[in-house]
C-alpha cells in the first residue's frame, strides 16, 4: 500500500521525456540553423552591393563634375579613396576602377569595378552602362587597375 501511494504523490518528468523533449530541441536547432547562417550570408551580400553601389554613384558624380567643368578624367580619378570622399563615406569602398572613353566634357564611364571593403579578395562587383552589377569571382581588384580580360 506504501508504494502505490508513493506513485500516486509522484511529481516531475521520467527520463524518457527529458530525452524525448531534448531529442524535439536539438531536431528544431538542426534545421533552424543552418537557415539562419544562410540569412546571414545574404545580408552581407546584400550590404557589399549596396557599398559597391554607393561607391558606382560616387564615379558618376566624379565624371558629371569634370564634365560640368570640361576638366579631363584620369583613371586616378575613380581610385578607392576619392569615391569614399566624394561619397562621404568610412572606407566602404576598398579597391575601385573604371573603364572610360569620350572626349573632355563628353567622358562617359563604360564599366566600373569596385571592391567594397569585407568583401573577399577575390571577389569585386562589376557595374556597366546599362547599371546592371554582376559580382566577379576569382580575380583579385587592384586599386586603379582595371582588371586584365574586362
Amino acid at each position: 500500500m506504501k508504494k502505490q501511494s508513493l506513485k500516486k504523490n509522484k511529481k516531475g518528468f521520467t527520463l524518457i521525456e527529458i530525452i524525448v523533449v531534448l531529442i524535439i530541441i536539438g531536431i528544431l536547432i538542426a534545421i533552424a540553423v543552418p537557415s539562419v547562417l544562410g540569412y546571414i550570408g545574404k545580408a552581407e551580400d546584400v550590404k557589399h552591393e549596396a557599398n559597391a553601389r554607393t561607391g558606382f554613384l560616387a564615379a558618376q558624380t566624379i565624371l558629371v563634375k569634370k564634365n560640368a567643368k570640361n576638366q579631363p578624367v584620369a583613371a586616378d580619378d575613380f581610385k578607392a579613396g576619392k569615391l569614399n570622399d566624394e561619397a562621404n563615406a568610412d572606407n566602404v569602398i576598398a579597391a575601385a576602377a573604371c573603364k572610360f572613353s569620350g572626349a573632355t566634357g563628353e567622358v562617359k564611364i563604360s564599366e566600373c569595378y569596385i571592391r567594397p571593403d569585407g568583401m573577399e579578395n577575390d571577389r569585386y562587383v562589376k557595374f556597366t552602362t546599362d547599371d546592371e552589377a554582376v559580382v566577379v569571382k576569382g580575380t583579385t581588384l587592384t586599386d586603379g587597375t582595371v582588371p586584365s580580360g574586362s
